[in-house]
């Protein structure tokens, strides 16, 4: 979505692209302080969740920005400043721009974080990895996606792998028809975690969801029950980590600007965390420094003193 700001100087005209199907989550706005003659940029979060927002320049006279050019940033729900732009020169002050936004944290730094098995520790499950749509079709695409799949039983309990945040639930729409690696038709539970990357976990049965979006959830926290997959009676979990990239370019249109790339994080085990390996078996482990790992000092020291 692209909503377009003309200011020139006093006069402002507001124009909304006609490609706009989504709800309008992000406003961005200026205010002029006339003291400092300098105006600050802010944003508008109207959703519950983080958004980044492109702020790409057509014309900036007398004016020099605090941020570099085009400004990426991300906004959190709320009200926020960006940067200010300030005098600069004795020319008149006349600038426009236009913007565009995206849901999630775009271009984060991933933190090296030692993720959970997603299932009890009294449970062993196969790794099953789910590679690229073009390996699995036998054809060339531009798809980089990317799933670690866990071969649990139908009833077993899915848990969080990674400190985060509920962003997304869909529970009502997981196929009946099995043996389908690649379908849309399945129910999926998306965690933003603290660096702003992206866990999906895929596959479970309708309505068995056990959080809400907005929960915070740990490691080990339950988030639903497995779902059949197979004529076997197996239930493959699948899970997915991404993230948001967003490269402005004068020489495209927004549309382009965007992409997720996919990672493989490291699984904890009692003698540490690496990468699984595609049908290696797996039990599950968790401990507190795994589930306290990402918490402040202080609420390291609460949940420490309440379990």
């Amino acid at each position: 979505m692209v909503i377009r700001y003309v200011l020139l100087f006093g006069l402002l005209t507001f124009l909304v692209s006609s490609s706009i199907a989504q709800e309008n989550a992000i406003r961005v706005n200026h205010e002029y302080d006339q003291q400092n003659e300098e105006f600050v940029i802010s944003a508008d979060n109207f959703s519950s969740t983080y958004y980044t927002v492109v702020i790409k320049f057509n014309k900036l006279y007398s004016l020099s920005s605090t941020t570099k050019l085009p400004a990426i940033k991300i906004v959190p729900p709320g009200t926020h400043r960006l940067f200010k732009l300030e005098k600069s020169g004795t020319g008149q002050p006349d600038f426009s721009y236009v913007y565009a936004y995206w849901k999630g944290v775009a271009n984060p730094k991933i933190e090296e974080v030692a993720y959970t098995l997603p299932f009890s520790a009294s449970l062993k499950a196969r790794v099953k990895e789910i590679g690229s749509l073009s390996e699995f079709l036998n054809q060339d695409t531009d798809d980089d996606y990317y799933s670690i799949g866990f071969s649990l039983v139908d009833g077993d309990t899915i848990l969080a792998s990674r400190k985060g945040v509920i962003e997304a639930i869909e529970d009502q729409k997981q196929t009946e028809n099995l043996g389908y690696t690649f379908t849309r038709d399945r129910n999926y539970i998306r965690i933003r975690h603290d660096d702003g990357t992206i866990a999906n976990y895929w596959n479970f049965k309708n309505s068995s969801s056990l959080v809400d979006v907005g929960t915070e959830v740990l490691p080990g926290t339950p988030l639903a029950i497995a779902a059949q997959t197979g004529e076997t009676g197996d239930a493959l979990l699948m899970l997915s980590f991404f993230y948001l990239v967003v490269e402005p370019s004068d020489f495209t249109d927004y549309k382009e600007w965007d992409s997720y790339k996919y990672f493989q994080p490291k699984f904890a085990q009692e003698g540490g965390a690496d990468i699984l390996k595609d049908g290696s078996t797996y039990s599950g482990f968790i401990n507190d420094e795994l589930v306290t790992q990402e918490m402040s000092r202080r609420q390291k020291k609460k949940y420490l003193s309440n379990n």
